[in-house]
């Protein structure tokens, strides 16, 4: 289907993951219930100890800076899209579990917004929260239930809405990155070759450069628990400057290019010892949830940028099926579902990981706009 009459009827919309050290941008068009992308792009931060795309002190994005960089990005890549699907990070947001009492269902909205009140630690007119019911037991007449709250401070959407207005850009709608993800991995697992059942649970590990957020999914893709470790590239960089006594921007370069393949034995060492230990802390998470759960975790799928490190994925991987045993894993495609050019089909299967949430936060920008 030529582009320009995708471009012509089709609808769209942009996914931007403003990260710690680098944003994404993917442009996704849907015409005639087919996915297709339109552009991608990205900025790296490179180091620079005078900006940080987010504020250490408050864990605001730099407004002035991130927009010019982003007005930058889109103009290189030629993007003229205006419609956009933010990602919330996941150290802005608040991830609260509780259950409510036996009651009928007409009932839990207010109840939810009753205990509100007093799960969120800060006052309720600086935040806004959502919710999600994550499981249901049926007692009698009335109902018992697990609800999500998902809380995220106002200053946090006011700076996302600052950024827009200075881009030129329409938000369509912002969420936590964990959503965003679950969205895109519900499309790549449930296919022929590789069916989930919607009543089986997952985990998702998302690996950054600060941190990574490890995410159990459950039915119909509702988030069980999530959790921040800390673990991601930025952690072997320093090892590789401290021990050559290199810049951090050259540490990243050797991370990048050679990782665990890097012929400084001693340093490799290293990084398999912190990867190892970074196993250990998933295996604990993924053992206790299936000691608790009747239905265990069936799949680890790996996500972020730190996953192309040469030689990386292989040794974590290795290490979580000694410790775990025969639990399937694998890498995400975020563009398994979408229509490609086929000239970039296997470079985009080598990134790929890299721009999966904000591919995400295209498709769900797109769901939404079909509805209104």
């Amino acid at each position: 289907m030529p582009s320009s009459l995708i471009s012509t009827f089709g609808k769209k919309c942009l996914g931007i993951d403003i990260g710690t050290d680098s944003i994404k941008i993917v442009e996704i068009a849907k015409f005639r219930k087919k996915n297709y992308l339109q552009n991608y792009a990205q900025y790296t931060l490179i180091d620079d100890k005078d900006f940080k795309i987010y504020e250490p002190e408050n864990s605001l994005p730099n407004v002035e800076k991130v927009s010019e960089i982003l007005e930058a990005a889109l103009w290189k890549a030629n993007i003229k899209e205006k419609k956009v699907f933010f990602s919330i990070p996941d150290f802005s947001t608040l991830f609260l579990l509780f259950d409510l009492p036996p009651m009928i269902e007409k009932d839990i909205p207010s109840s939810v917004d009753f205990e509100a009140k007093h799960q969120i630690p800060l006052p309720l007119s600086e935040v806004v929260y959502d919710w999600t019911v994550i499981s249901k037991e049926k007692i009698g007449p009335a109902l018992k239930t697990k609800v999500l709250l998902v809380v995220v401070p106002k200053k946090v959407l006011e700076a996302f809405q600052k950024i827009a207005t200075i881009c030129n850009l329409e938000i369509i709608g912002m969420e936590a990155e964990i959503f965003a993800l679950t969205k895109l991995f519900s499309q790549n697992i449930n296919d022929k070759k590789n069916k989930v059942s919607e009543n089986k649970n997952f985990c998702i590990l998302d690996i950054g450069s600060k941190s990574t957020v490890l995410s159990l999914i459950g039915e119909n893709n509702s988030i069980l628990s999530s959790y921040s470790l800390d673990f991601g590239s930025l952690i072997l960089s320093t090892q590789i400057s401290e021990g050559l006594q290199v810049s951090l921007k050259e540490a990243k370069e050797i991370l990048k290019n050679k990782g665990f393949l890097f012929e400084k034995k001693d340093i490799v060492e290293i990084f398999k010892i912190l990867t190892f230990k970074f196993s250990k802390e998933v295996t604990k998470i993924i053992t206790e949830f299936n000691n608790k759960n009747e239905k265990k975790c069936e799949k680890i799928i790996f996500s972020g940028g730190s996953i192309l490190i040469p030689g990386f994925i292989e040794n974590l991987k290795e290490n979580l099926k000694n410790n775990l045993g025969t639990i399937d894993i694998e890498v995400i495609d975020p563009f398994k579902k979408i229509i490609t050019p086929k000239v970039i089909n296997e470079y985009l299967k080598k990134i790929g990981p890299l721009f999966s949430s904000a591919a995400g936060l295209s498709l769900t920008g797109l769901e939404y706009l079909e509805y209104i």
